[in-house]
């Protein structure tokens, strides 16, 4: 808290002397056409500050090489581990999706037709007996009839 008035009073004055300094160094009729005035008073600085103080290719040999370098494992990484993630579901249904089909056709559809065979043997069966004279079914059916009725006079 002791610090915030001096730096309101200090940072604008600084940039004041700034600024102040710049119209001393640019003032009309000192500036030639040539050469720059802060070329002329200080050309070693001054090659630095065209430069940009060699920030830039201080930027481009750390920070912009190593994105670059991220991009590329990101990117590799993204195309071998994140893609065989993304295809494990697909292969573990489709890999189900075998097994079923399998299981359909050996397992079910056979004890199916075994079942369809047997009411096959009996259809048939029934369509034999049924083929027979009609006098010898309906013999069958009074006997059985009468059958019934013995049974429920003994009770």
């Amino acid at each position: 808290m002791d610090l915030i008035l001096p730096i309101l009073i200090l940072f604008p004055l600084l940039g004041a002397l700034g600024v102040a300094a710049a119209c001393w160094l640019y003032r009309p009729g000192q500036v030639e056409e040539a050469a720059d005035p802060l070329e002329r008073r200080w050309r070693s600085g001054f090659r630095a500050l065209k430069a940009g103080l060699y920030f830039d290719a201080f930027y481009d040999a750390t920070v912009v090489a190593a994105t670059g370098f991220l991009g590329r494992v990101a990117a590799s990484f993204d195309r071998r581990v994140w893609s065989g993630l993304a295809d494990l579901p697909s292969a573990l249904v489709r890999g189900l999706s075998t097994l079923a089909d399998t299981f359909d056709r050996r397992a079910l559809n056979r004890g199916f037709e075994r079942v369809c065979s047997g009411l096959r043997s009996g259809g048939a069966a029934l369509q034999r007996a049924h083929h027979k004279a009609p006098q010898t079914l309906l013999t069958g059916i009074g006997l059985g009839a009468l059958g019934l009725l013995l049974m429920l006079a003994w009770l």
